[in-house]
């Protein structure tokens, strides 16, 4: 183990002055300095692409855009980098992607400055080459073709908002993982060559279905073209900054990332250095050509280690440039914001990207491959501690103590990472989903807790956020909504009279006659809003980094990879296992209210029943206490959700839906569309967080009651990821018995069939500190859902929801 650290935050990093830092304390503190800046230059540069391609293949205008937007955006290389590459002009800029769907961009225009969560500035000169390119966007909206091709029953199902699918139809999709390995170890020109020797096999005379892989080998090629460019141009930026530079020190820096630069343009990775360089230039231009969430690292240690095996035994690296180097790239993850509309900041406080990386796991066979750079990874975001990557370990049961105790001090910092993944569990969730054991053993973690085979897969995991108790809600009230905005209108199946019900099973019963009803709908939207992203924005550039498109010579987005899914989250599962909890106990079996009674009282929120209200709250079992009974009503509504959301398909990329219960932070908002409920919960209170986690201020005995209740979920079904969130005290895991406690709780919850677990280690007296001093706590990391943000970026709501978590005293 390594020293005993100080547990929980220590507020230091601001009052060090630029003299006492070292060179990624510099970048981090240019990084938090700061303002974001909506960045319109992309947004030019796509408009002129399109302009000059009118009436060619779209699968080609793409491409000449990706090219056209890499030979002509700005580069930037600040001072101290020593990794180079940048998705648009500004640090943490907001780049505009405006192919997906200009209205938000254009109704967003003048909230941009003064938004609650989020905020980015924008100059007039910004805001008048956004209202120039605007017009020419109109007829590529993803949006309208969508609203063209439902019925009008799935499209009032669609404007309820209950499953919620806004980002594949306002933005791009990402949640995947390209083949790093395959780009350091061929590089751009080999596999431009490859390309062009599928090109000549195409065949369209003899079988014209081949005009699809036809223009996705043309438009692949195009985009290695412009990929070998971009990294050139990089090359010849740092030549002449090198010409110009005084400081002896930094002009030799600059020379090495010129010649660096220029070499990996088109040749594979010759050393370590070569391996982050050519990395981070494949990585960052997949956000050049689409704004998806997630796109990630994946296997990081896996690919990298190689390279820093070989320069150790060579002498030409040690471990401590190897950590700096590692440094330098998290901060290069964290200068990429992702830009959303004023609403869906809401959903996804804190311009989290979900670059997730993994360190650890197994390889095909089965075995352990934990290795040195698995360690790297874990000791630079102990040091650097930004928002990114999201950095994730993935255990085992052959995994290292080693690994397990590290991990555990990494945690105990309060950055809110490594989150914690339960590989053994995963795997049989791919598998569940049609995925061979080989292949999922080689499993990637992505986006905040998704799962994917690594290299080879569309997970679309953000395909919907679906708010469950909203349709509890409507069992509750015959099909109509009794608060929000469709407030007394059928917004769901019609369904028996609440007042009617005379057990526990007719409830159950239209409660999963409502969930039927909106996943099928959901599954409808889904589909359509896929297959719209793959016909008007397909992504050559990210299907060239693949392994199975270049194979079966079809894009990414139109079923070019092995495994194909969609990937719907269930929001606020445990508030209705609390919700049926009470109604069970309280109404059928113990008779204290009638249904009439309920009926009324949700319908009122409560009102002049707060004794009524209390006694729902404290007397009804509550999920995260150990409780078998509401524990298997949860676990009978999250086996509901899964087995109905798998029974769907992707008739286009001949794939599959595929579940996930977590909610990023939507909890707070869907939760203001949703009634008072049975459990005692108040209209338009926040729903549970996390996704497994207890309702805040329901569980009462600890963190061990906590995961039991959680594994009694089959999170095998959930084969796109559950989330459970913790919060301890600083005190409860301070020492070595803190450090070891904190491992043996992991461990324990992996043992009994947990799939996820994450960890703040933060006080509620720090978090509220900083809400009346943010100045003093710029760097303060804390875990909102599946990713960390800085606390201070966070709106008073999402701050007061992470402050009202269980703090955990002790064990």
């Amino acid at each position: 183990m390594h020293k005993e650290q100080v547990t929980g935050y220590v507020n230091d990093f601001m009052q060090m002055k630029p003299e006492d830092m070292c060179r990624s304390e510099r970048l981090k503190k240019r990084l938090l300095d700061t303002v974001p800046e909506v960045d319109s230059e992309r947004m030019r540069l796509v408009t002129e692409a399109y302009r000059q391609t009118e009436g060619e293949e779209i699968q080609i205008r793409r491409a000449k855009a990706f090219r056209y937007i890499v030979e002509h955006m700005t580069l930037r290389i600040m001072p101290d980098e020593l990794i180079v590459g940048n998705n648009g002009r500004y640090i943490k800029g907001g780049v505009l992607y405006p192919e997906n769907n200009v209205d938000w961009i254009e109704n967003d225009l003048d909230m941009f400055e003064i938004r609650p969560q989020d905020p980015y500035r924008c100059t007039e000169q910004t805001k008048e080459e956004i209202r120039k390119c605007v017009p020419y966007w109109k007829q590529y909206r993803k949006t309208t073709r969508f609203l063209s091709m439902i019925s009008a029953e799935t499209k009032a199902v669609y404007d309820t908002g209950i499953y919620n699918a806004a980002l594949p139809l306002n933005y791009g999709i990402g949640h995947t993982n390209a083949s790093y390995g395959k780009v350091l170890n061929t590089g751009f020109k080999k596999m431009k060559e490859d390309i062009d020797r599928k090109l000549e096999t195409v065949d369209m005379g003899n079988n014209p279905e081949q005009y699809e892989a036809f223009n996705f080998y043309q438009a692949a090629g195009i985009c290695m073209e412009g990929a070998m460019n971009y990294c050139k141009r990089y090359g010849a930026y740092a030549e002449e900054l090198a010409g110009q530079e005084t400081d002896a020190a930094r002009k030799k820096e600059l020379e090495e990332i010129s010649a660096r630069c220029y070499y990996v343009s088109e040749n594979p990775a010759r050393d370590f250095k070569d391996a982050c360089q050519l990395f981070f230039f494949a990585h960052v231009m997949q956000w050049i050509e689409e704004d998806g969430y997630s796109y990630c690292p994946g296997r990081f240690d896996q690919y990298m280690y190689p390279f820093y095996e070989k320069d150790v035994a060579a002498g030409k690296l040690t471990r401590e440039e190897a950590v700096e180097l590692v440094e330098c790239l998290y901060v290069k993850f964290s200068e990429i914001n992702q830009f959303v509309d004023t609403a869906s900041a809401k959903y996804w406080a804190g311009d989290p990207t979900g670059q997730d990386l993994n360190v650890g796991g197994m390889d095909s066979a089965g075995n352990d491959v934990t290795n040195e750079m698995s360690y790297i990874c874990l000791d630079a975001m102990e040091h650097i501690k930004v928002i990114q990557p999201n950095l994730s370990v993935c255990y085992h049961d052959k995994t290292p103590e080693k690994l397990r105790l590290r991990a555990a001090e990494v945690i105990k910092t309060g950055i809110g990472m490594p989150q914690n993944f339960n590989i053994e569990v995963a795997k049989d969730a791919l598998m569940n989903r049609g995925v061979s054991l080989q292949d999922a053993r080689n499993l990637c973690i992505i986006g905040c807790v998704e799962l994917v085979v690594g290299e080879d897969s569309w997970g679309n995991g953000g395909a919907a956020w679906v708010t469950v108790p909203k349709m509890l809600e409507l069992a509750l009230n015959g099909g109509v909504s009794y608060y929000g905005k469709d407030k007394g209108k059928l917004i769901g199946v019609k369904t028996q009279d609440p007042r009617t019900f005379q057990s526990y099973e007719e409830v159950w019963n239209a409660f999963l006659t409502q969930m039927k009803y909106f996943i099928y709908h959901g599954a409808i939207i889904m589909n359509m809003a896929d297959w719209i992203h793959g016909e008007m924005v397909p992504q050559p550039y990210l299907s060239s980094l693949m392994l199975n498109p270049l194979e079966n010579g079809r894009d990414i987005t139109r079923g070019g990879g092995r495994y194909n899914c969609l990937c719907p989250q269930a929001v606020g599962i445990v508030n209705v296992g609390d919700a049926l909890s009470a109604l069970k106990k309280l109404v059928f079996e113990e008779q204290v209210f009638t249904m009439s009674e309920m009926t009324d009282m949700l319908l009122n929120d409560f009102e002049g029943k707060e004794n009524e209200r209390q006694m729902l709250l404290n007397r009804a079992p509550k999920y995260g206490n150990d409780d078998d009974y509401v524990d298997a009503i949860v676990s009978e509504v999250g086996r509901a959700w899964c087995e109905e959301v798998a029974k769907y398909t992707i008739p286009r990329r001949k794939g599959v839906h595929s579940p996930g219960i977590y909610t990023v932070i939507s909890n707070v908002p869907f939760g203001a569309l949703v009634g008072a409920l049975p459990s005692g919960r108040l209209a338009g209170f926040p729903l549970a967080d996390g996704g497994l986690s207890p309702q805040v201020g329901s569980d009462k005995k600890g963190p061990s009651a906590v995961i039991n209740s959680a594994s009694k979920v089959d999170q095998r079904l959930a084969s796109n990821g559950t989330l459970l969130n913790q919060r301890f005290h600083p005190s409860a895991l301070e020492g070595d018995a803190g450090t070891r406690n904190l491992a043996s709780l992991i461990k324990t919850y992996q043992q009994k069939g947990g799939y996820h677990i994450q960890f703040n280690v933060v006080s509620s007296k720090t978090l509220r500190d900083a809400q009346e001093h943010p100045e003093k706590y710029q760097d303060l990391l804390v875990r909102v859902a599946g990713y960390s943000a800085y606390f201070t970026s966070l709106a008073p709501e999402v701050q007061d929801n992470i402050i009202r978590r269980a703090e955990i005293g002790n064990f």
